[in-house]
């Protein structure tokens, strides 16, 4: 960009800056430690990337041979292909993911929730953006903090990380559409309004209305397990919510299923999560997990 009276500077995702400088430094910036890191990153840097991008650019930046990117790729099109995405390879052009905003979304949130520390991961490799979660922390946590007290641990650090791939994309100049998400009315339409006024004023962007949508509808997931906790002590509901967790376990390994149905910790766990998705199903709301397609193969 071009400031007028002080000269140009690089604008621009960190992860890029970081890719760049790795290209022109001809050495990698990021040094990934081992494979899991590395295909995080490659499939964040995917997302990242704007049209078709030359192995050469990953295999630079990730600071690995052509051919060891080559290989990930084949690896990881299994995995982008449940968010409805594909690595579409051209020869000699390089290698985009194609598929549409709110998948490729879907698919950076549920990357970065596998890493174990985001923060570590973020300081390191530059995605996501500590800056901008740190900004969307603290909008959370200042006025918004009243608003939200309803909500789990969880559920906050979910959002946290929804809002500032949300950012981040908002600011490449991609935006989801109206009709790409489902509309939700009430308190999580009105509540999503109000915070994505805040983060417009915070981050100087404009959240059009398919953005929040896409925020009142997680809004209203997490309202509607609010609202409807499964109550361990309902002993009616709760042995429901065990024997379909019993009958998951039967299905998944009979081999290990006596002994899996042993552990109390395990079957409380998946009765909690089980009872949520009987919520969502209550109230009509629809979110497929990322690997069903997966499951129901496997």
């Amino acid at each position: 960009d071009t400031v007028p009276g002080e000269g140009m500077r690089l604008t621009g995702p960190e992860a890029g800056r970081a890719a760049l400088s790795a290209l022109l430094g001809g050495a990698s910036a990021m040094s990934p430690q081992n494979k899991q890191d590395r295909r995080q990153l490659l499939l964040l840097l995917l997302t990242d990337a704007d049209g078709l991008q030359k192995l050469y650019y990953f295999a630079q930046t990730l600071g690995v041979s052509e051919a060891t990117v080559s290989t990930d790729l084949d690896g990881l099109e299994e995995y982008c292909a449940v968010f409805g995405l594909r690595l579409a390879r051209r020869q000699s052009q390089g290698v985009e993911l194609t598929g549409g905003e709110r998948a490729l979304r879907r698919l950076a949130v549920d990357v970065v929730c596998r890493i174990p520390d985001v923060r570590s991961f973020s300081a390191n490799y530059g995605y996501p953006s500590l800056r901008v979660m740190d900004e969307v922390q603290k909008t959370l946590q200042g006025e918004w903090a009243p608003k939200l007290d309803w909500m789990t641990e969880e559920s906050l650090a979910m959002l946290t990380l929804q809002l500032t791939v949300m950012v981040e994309r908002v600011r490449r100049g991609h935006t989801l559409e109206q009709g790409e998400t489902p509309a939700a009315a009430g308190l999580p339409r009105q509540l999503a309004g109000q915070l994505c006024d805040s983060l417009e004023s915070r981050f100087s962007v404009s959240l059009p209305d398919g953005e929040r949508s896409e925020v009142a509808l997680f809004i209203r997931a997490c309202r509607a397990k609010h609202l409807n906790p499964l109550d361990i002590n309902d002993a009616a509901v709760y042995r429901q919510m065990q024997n379909m967790a019993c009958r998951m376990i039967d299905a998944f390994d009979p081999r290990l299923s006596p002994c899996l149905k042993l552990n109390e910790d395990l079957i409380q766990g998946l009765s909690l999560h089980l009872w949520s998705a009987v919520v969502r199903l209550r109230q009509g709301i629809e979110l497929k997990s990322a690997m069903h397609d997966q499951l129901v193969r496997d």
